[in-house]
């Protein structure tokens, strides 16, 4: 069975070979903050693929986070919860030597709930009526090093477009990621 999730992760990821380098952000091991901030937030994200760290992972998602792979074939995309998600990396973090995140961001834009007063070349959503979310368009390399997984290759490298999607809780002030959408090539 972790095998299948390990390989599920795997092959969700596709490659694009024509986006632009992504330039590192200089993260200290275990540096964490508050995510006051889309860039805290997303800095957060990457020290914890680097420190491997499902706790600090689970931190960056909102409770009502999804997955998203759009489907290469049909409109039919896979997409799963926050607690799949989490199983998923636990179980990649368990049985990997370490892995390398950088994020490139294309450009980022509000999009706004179908309810909400808009200017009229926004972005609109059904999906979130009442809200605005934020959305990143990013160019994302993940390196995955030390597979301890038979028949699998030591290392696997990820370069995908992929959208973020934050929202900003109004008690606290935090931004966590509501979706995740790997972008088909």
């Amino acid at each position: 069975m972790s095998k299948l999730f390990f390989l599920t992760v795997l092959l969700a990821f596709s490659c694009d070979w024509f986006s632009p380098p992504v330039e590192p952000v200089e993260v200290i091991a275990g540096s964490y903050e508050d995510p006051t901030t889309p860039q805290k937030l997303f800095k957060n994200l990457r020290q914890s693929f680097i420190d491997m760290d499902i706790d600090r992972y689970e931190e960056v998602f909102h409770p009502d986070f999804k997955y998203i792979n759009q489907s290469q074939v049909d409109s039919l995309d896979e997409w799963w919860a926050l607690s799949t998600e989490l199983n998923i990396m636990q179980n990649m973090f368990e049985n990997v030597d370490q892995i390398q995140y950088n994020r490139g961001e294309h450009r980022f834009y509000p999009e706004y709930g179908e309810n909400m007063d808009h200017p009229d070349s926004a972005e609109v959503s059904e999906e979130h009526p009442d809200d605005i979310w934020l959305v990143f368009d990013n160019y994302v390399e993940i390196e995955i090093s030390g597979i301890n997984y038979e028949n699998l290759p030591e290392a696997y490298f990820v370069q995908q477009d992929m959208i973020y999607k934050v929202v900003k809780d109004s008690t606290t002030g935090y931004y966590s990621i509501i979706r995740w959408i790997d972008v088909a090539p």
